[in-house]
């Protein structure tokens, strides 16, 4: 079984989304769609990078940062990209990767009508001191993904 059948296991209907997944020192996999139990809320909840992992310190173990994506027009068996730490060895430092989402959210004077993810963007710093990065750039209204 490959590392990309390994993490997209039992992944059901978030092959329609993109999602994260990190490889920790540990060899441990944690990934975007795996659900924790929030004791704050006292609510089940799919796993946070500020919530779970920036909190708990887990930025700074992680060995690995994958993205992966959906199939679209483009892509018609979706893409996935790699990030590891050792890519730039002699300026890698732990705790340097990152990873944010661009959301709309479409709004009337009754409330939220609803939210639609435009893109998702992860990144890892490879020069502290110019804030140099590489990055992946999954477009999900043209369902592809860009390339460093």
């Amino acid at each position: 079984m490959s590392i990309i059948d390994t993490v997209t296991s039992s992944v059901g209907i978030f092959q329609r989304i993109a999602y994260w997944a990190v490889k920790l020192d540990s060899g441990k996999w944690l990934r975007e769609i795996d659900e924790r139990f929030d004791l704050a809320r006292a609510t089940r909840r799919r796993m946070d990078w500020a919530l779970d992992l920036v909190a708990d310190g887990q930025t700074n173990h992680i060995r690995e940062l994958w993205l992966f994506c959906p199939p679209g027009r483009l892509s018609p068996t979706g893409n996935s990209a790699r990030l590891p730490l050792k890519q730039h060895a002699h300026l890698a430092l732990p705790g340097t990767f990152f990873q944010f989402k661009v959301a709309t959210v479409d709004a009337t004077m009754g409330g939220v009508v609803g939210r639609r993810v435009e893109s998702q963007v992860i990144g890892h710093v490879y020069d502290q001191a110019s804030g140099d990065c590489v990055c992946f750039i999954w477009d999900a209204q043209l369902r592809v993904m860009s390339e460093p």
